[in-house]
């Protein structure tokens, strides 16, 4: 996307190369590609490609597509970002642009933008368990699509992973409908192993059902080809650092 943007503009500096950035792509019509190889020869190239996954939190394939969700999370950064840019070229003093953006401009934190939260948690007793990571990041897309389809989320937005078990999943209904709690057990550590990530949401209405939320996010997940093994919980942005995740990691938007 930078590159584009610096072929239209090559002799623009740093700070207007960001200005153009943020301008052109939060107003791009989205229906359009941004194309890096050419469709031709498309079904004899197919077999030829493989998936790969990237190597921030959360994983997924570099190849995926835009979805709604994506496409409102894309959006939404890059017109605060085009404010934070127009508010830094506005109070700027008259110094080395370069050195006062790098000194001034700062990040959004992932668990500062959302109030609630879902926590998608593959726990296993075996580590092997944990290979395909209970099927979530092999369906990924399928995951997005069905919880498109709920109501009350407007925004859904993959930020962090961990691969702790924190007290909270120990307190999960097992198969059985009896309930494990990892502080009973003095080698509850070694029982299981766990792989969770971290989804902040933004509801159409500022009251959620959390209830019927989490009700509905699993009657999707499940028909996406998950295994038994992965469990979605709802929580609230004051929870987060009680199941494990490390709030000052980084994250990619999804």
């Amino acid at each position: 996307m930078l590159t584009k943007v610096f072929l239209l503009f090559p002799e623009a500096n740093i700070i207007q190369l960001i200005e153009r950035f943020f301008i052109i792509f939060s107003t791009w019509d989205w229906n359009v590609p941004l194309r890096i190889k050419s469709k031709q020869n498309k079904e004899e190239n197919k077999e030829k490609y493989f998936t790969i996954l990237t190597t921030t939190h959360p994983e997924h394939s570099i190849t995926s597509k835009i979805t709604q969700t994506n496409l409102h999370i894309i959006l939404n950064a890059l017109l605060i970002g085009l404010d934070k840019v127009v508010t830094f070229l506005s109070n700027r003093p008259i110094k080395n642009d370069f050195v006062y953006m790098k000194n001034n401009v700062e990040g959004s934190e992932f668990i500062k933008i959302y109030k609630h939260f879902i926590v998608f948690s593959c726990i296993t007793e075996e580590e092997a368990g944990q290979e395909n990571c209970c099927g979530f990041l092999e369906n990924l897309d399928k995951i997005n699509e069905q919880i498109e389809k709920i109501n009350q989320i407007e925004i859904y937005h993959i930020g962090l992973k961990t691969e702790d078990c924190p007290t909270e999943i120990g307190k999960i209904k097992n198969e059985d409908g009896q309930q494990f709690d990892f502080e009973e057990k003095e080698e509850s550590e070694n029982l299981y192993f766990c792989t969770s990530w971290l989804v902040g949401i933004k509801g159409k209405d500022e009251f959620m059902d959390k209830v019927m939320l989490k009700f509905e996010i699993e009657e999707g997940v499940k028909t996406t080809g998950v295994t038994e093994d992965l469990k979605i919980f709802v929580i609230l942005q004051k929870e987060i650092e009680n199941w494990g995740f490390e709030v000052n990691q980084d994250f990619e938007l999804m």
